[in-house]
C-alpha cells in the first residue's frame, strides 16, 4: 500500500527569466497546492512544465503557457494541481521578468 507524506515542495523560490527547475522530486510527488505571486509593479507572464527524469524540456511538457499575473497579484494555476511529478522529475518555470514571481507549493510524496 502506498504511503503519502505531506511536503512543502517549493518554499518562496523566485522564477528566472530562463527555464529552470523550481522543484526536483526525490520520490513520485503529487502537487496539491501551488501559488505564484507577482512582486513586480507591472504584469508578468509565466510558463510551467513537468519534465520527467532524463527528458529534455520541450513543448510536450508544457502545463501552462504565458499565464498573465498582474502587478502585486497572486494566481493559483489550476493546470498544475494534482499533477504527478515522477521521481527525479522536475517542475520547471520561466517568467518574462526574472526574480519577480515567488512560488510556494506543497504536495504529497508517494512511496
Amino acid at each position: 500500500m502506498a504511503t503519502y507524506t505531506e511536503k512543502q515542495i517549493v518554499d518562496g523560490d523566485f522564477i528566472s527569466d530562463s527555464a529552470a527547475a523550481i522543484f526536483t522530486a526525490t520520490a513520485k510527488t503529487r502537487v496539491s497546492a501551488f501559488s505564484i505571486t507577482n512582486t513586480d509593479t507591472s504584469a508578468i507572464t509565466i510558463s510551467l512544465y513537468v519534465v520527467p527524469d532524463g527528458a529534455t524540456l520541450g513543448p510536450e511538457h508544457l502545463l501552462a503557457k504565458d499565464l498573465v499575473i498582474g502587478a502585486g497579484l497572486t494566481k493559483i494555476p489550476h493546470q498544475i494541481l494534482n499533477q504527478i511529478v515522477p521521481a527525479a522529475g522536475t517542475i520547471q518555470a520561466i517568467a518574462s521578468t526574472a526574480d519577480k514571481a515567488a512560488v510556494i507549493a506543497s504536495g504529497f510524496e508517494i512511496t
